[in-house]
C-alpha cells in the first residue's frame, strides 16, 4: 500500500500545503508545519500521542490544535475507526468523500477515490434535503505485505 514514489508525493504534499495556505490566507505556523511533516512523512495512521512523541512535544494542546487545523483545511484526515490521523495532499471539492483502506496490522493507510461509485449516496442525501458535513468510508483488513508475513 505505500507508494513507490514517496519522496515525490511528499514534495507534492508540501507544495499543495504551501499553496493552499497562501491562497486561503491560513497561517501555516511552525507547530502546524511540524505536525504536517510528521503525518506526510508516513503512510501510516498516527495517533495524536504518536505525533507528539515524534515531534518531542510535551504540550498536547498545541498538537491537538495543529491536528484540528490540518483536518479542517483538508491537509489531514482523521481515521475515526482507529482514532488516528493521516496527511493528505489531494485537492478535495466540497462534499468530497474520503475513502481509506486501513491495514489493521501495520496501520498503513491508502486513500482511494471512489467518488463515482459513491455518487448515488450523495444524490440520495441531496434528494432528502440532507447536507453532509463529512463522509468517510473506511475499509479495514490486511495489506499485501502483512498477508505475506
Amino acid at each position: 500500500m505505500p507508494c513507490d514514489h514517496h519522496h515525490h508525493c511528499a514534495k507534492e504534499a508540501w507544495q499543495f500545503a504551501e499553496d493552499l495556505c497562501a491562497q486561503k490566507g491560513y497561517r501555516f505556523t511552525d507547530s502546524r508545519r511540524q505536525v504536517f511533516d510528521v503525518l506526510i512523512s508516513s503512510h501510516k495512521a498516527l495517533t495524536a500521542k504518536e505525533v507528539m512523541k515524534k515531534i518531542n512535544n510535551g504540550q498536547p494542546p498545541i498538537t491537538y490544535r495543529a491536528l484540528e487545523f490540518l483536518t479542517q483545511v483538508g491537509l489531514a484526515h482523521h481515521i475515526a475507526s482507529i482514532n488516528a490521523y493521516v496527511g493528505c495532499a489531494h485537492h478535495h471539492q466540497e462534499g468530497h468523500v474520503a475513502e481509506f483502506l486501513i491495514c489493521t496490522n501495520c496501520h498503513e493507510v491508502e486513500e482511494v477515490d471512489l467518488s463515482s461509485q459513491l455518487s448515488a449516496l450523495m444524490v440520495h442525501a441531496k434528494a432528502s434535503n440532507f447536507k453532509p458535513q463529512e463522509t468517510y468510508v473506511e475499509m479495514t483488513g490486511l495489506c499485501g505485505t502483512c498477508q505475506d508475513s
